[in-house]
């Protein structure tokens, strides 16, 4: 009967200690997973910021008159052709 349980407590001991293992394992895999996911959250981060400062410039009004004016051929209107 001792040995029976001696080799159930081993058994239960070496199942433990492989669960233990294989947890530790996905814990590490997570962790590294979301480092990479902070990562690339960085870089779009950064990535926005840009566009960001980008569209800003792209859209002030000098700028689109002065694009109007090249691309468009378009003209500033004169007071009396305005519609009020």
């Amino acid at each position: 009967m001792r040995i029976g349980a001696a080799i159930s407590g081993l058994v239960a001991l070496g199942l433990a200690v492989f669960l233990m293992a294989n947890v530790r394992n996905q814990v590490t895999a997570e962790r590294y997973a979301i480092g990479e996911a902070m990562r690339h959250l960085e870089q779009l981060q950064r990535d926005r910021q840009v566009l960001q400062e980008r569209w800003e410039r792209a859209v002030t009004p000098d700028r689109l008159e002065r694009l109007g004016r090249m691309r468009l051929g378009m003209i500033r209107s004169r007071p009396e052709q305005v519609l009020r």
